[in-house]
């Protein structure tokens, strides 16, 4: 492009594991500089790998803003129009969004008025779900992606009684500001997540596991 003199009008960053790396993010930020639309399909700054957390798309996006002062257009997640448009295609009604993070996937699927499935393969956990106002918290919480129909249909129902939730044979309660729990692992974090909303205030995830199996 620098050969030319000229830049493209339109700048989409996406993630691309086969490009080289410093060669397109120094022609994004040249362009951007020359008054190219900047525009990013998500800004998920890391991606979950066997071996741990490498850079996301929201990385090299990251880089671009800072170089250049200049914020991008995000038309994927966390904004809804993406997932409207595919569930509109499919016809669908009835959609899960599944993700493991909550700043972009579940808040895009809230956004697009879908159920939504944290999954505990990558960024959060059930401590960092509890922790968040219970707008903001995913509708289930499942082990992995192979468990999301399960936990979705089969999950007990959640009675909650004052600062207490049970669902099937798990039990929760709020003892000095902390969920205490015994039972299964799932159901417990199903009846925490329940006993945020009755108490309409985020908690401290407590005895909880992380992540569970």
């Amino acid at each position: 492009l620098d050969e030319f003199g000229a830049y493209p009008a339109v700048i989409q960053r996406e993630l691309d594991r086969y490009l080289p790396f410093l060669a397109t993010t120094r022609i994004l930020i040249a362009a951007v500089r020359a008054g190219a639309k900047f525009c990013a399909t998500n800004p998920d700054l890391r991606l979950p790998k066997e071996t741990g957390f490498f850079p996301g798309n929201g990385s090299f996006v990251r880089i671009v803003q800072e170089c250049t002062g200049i914020d991008p257009e995000v038309f994927g997640k966390p904004e809804a129009t993406m997932l409207t448009l595919a569930a509109q295609a499919q016809d669908m009604s009835d959609t899960v969004m599944v993700g493991d993070q909550i700043a972009t996937d579940i808040a895009a699927g809230k956004a697009a008025g879908m159920r939504t499935a944290l999954v505990l393969t990558g960024v959060d956990s059930v401590h960092s779900a509890l922790a968040l106002p219970p707008s903001q918290q995913p509708d289930v919480i499942t082990a992995s992606i192979a468990t999301v129909r399960a936990t979705v249909e089969d999950i007990p129902a959640v009675r909650c009684d004052g600062e207490t939730a049970v669902c099937g044979e798990a039990r929760v309660h709020v003892e000095d500001n902390r969920i205490v729990h015994s039972g299964p692992n799932a159901h417990a974090t199903a009846a925490a997540l329940a006993l945020s909303a009755h108490l309409d205030r985020p908690l401290d995830a407590g005895t909880l596991p992380e992540r569970f199996a």
